[in-house]
């Protein structure tokens, strides 16, 4: 076997929890290692050294992406989405391949009738496992990211700050505007405030409700590249279940992440991050309410909007 295809769309965290498969293929193979992802998600693989090729689609899989690939004669395919797309990549290139197991049933079953069959497994070891059958084991050196190395931010790295991630893709995924200033106002360093345009306008609110100058708004401000230096260079990084918390994972920061629609249980906890890590979970449920947190069984905005910022402020102290 010479030449290897991955395939992981999306999203953010999703890809990021796939760099131990490139990494390990790539040093205990030692094959030519290419990877096929969304051209907005390109950016979190353009640096990493254990690729050889990066593969792009835009909405849909047109015929000279189909070619394209036909013509690298790939010797196997490991399919990390397991979607339609992937599938019609699959049957077009015509090559053997493993595709990961979703464990959709399972995820139901816990969510809906709190029957929890779920393999007691983070998904970046499943992920690994897919390609167990090939001789490539987990070398538990956790995630990777790499930035360009050019990447600057116009802030005084040498001084301790927070990071705190405040997006989400969905309401319900997210502390509310109050519980964030009202823990930022309990800090004595300086906190930064990370997301997209999305939280533009709910960091400010933060802002204004805290009342004080230390607290910073980089939502929309920043490249993701940016934004990763600001969380590999932060004191503790306070984060939503999103992207930048698998992010700070993949830096061994010390994460307080938080959790109500989404729970650990569905396999997406910080993976290897600082030993310190704390999870902080509403209290209300201790199942997941849906997949991916768009609704919550319990309030409309969420329960994560239950947690206490008492508890996230001694949680936070503790790590400083």
């Amino acid at each position: 076997m010479k030449k290897v295809l991955i395939i992981r769309f999306s999203s953010i965290g999703d890809i990021i929890l796939t760099t131990p498969v490139l990494r390990c293929i790539k040093q205990q193979l030692g094959v030519e290692v290419h990877y096929l992802t969304k051209k907005s998600f390109s950016g979190l693989l353009q640096h990493n050294p254990h690729m050889d090729a990066l593969h792009c689609i835009d909405k849909e899989i047109g015929v000279e992406l189909i070619e394209k690939l036909k013509a690298e004669q790939f010797d196997f395919l490991v399919d990390l989405h397991g979607n339609w797309r992937s599938l019609r990549i699959k049957k077009a290139l015509g090559v053997s391949y493993k595709t990961f197991a979703k464990l959709n049933l399972q995820k139901w079953l816990l969510i809906h009738l709190g029957i929890d069959l779920m393999p007691r497994q983070h998904v970046a070891d499943r992920y690994i496992n897919t390609i167990a059958h090939l001789g490539v084991s987990n070398d538990h050196k956790g995630l990777d990211y790499f930035m360009a190395p050019e990447t600057t931010v116009d802030v005084d790295l040498n001084k301790p700050f927070i990071a705190w991630s405040i997006g989400g893709s969905f309401t319900p995924k997210k502390l509310a505007a109050a519980q964030v200033a009202d823990v930022c106002n309990k800090m004595d360093v300086p906190v930064y405030l990370l997301g997209g345009p999305k939280e533009v306008d709910e960091a400010e609110a933060i802002i204004e409700a805290c009342g004080q100058p230390n607290i910073k708004n980089f939502c929309g401000k920043l490249s993701l590249d940016q934004t990763a230096l600001l969380i590999k260079n932060s004191k503790v990084l306070l984060s939503n279940d999103t992207g930048l918390m698998h992010i700070g994972a993949a830096f061994k920061k010390s994460i307080v992440s938080f959790w109500g629609c989404t729970k650990p249980s569905l396999g997406f906890a910080p993976y290897a991050a600082a030993s310190d890590s704390v999870e902080i979970l509403s209290k209300i449920s201790k199942r997941p309410c849906s997949k991916h947190g768009k609704s919550c069984k319990h309030n409309n905005l969420g329960c994560i909007k239950f947690i206490d910022s008492k508890d996230i402020e001694k949680a936070v102290l503790k790590l400083l």
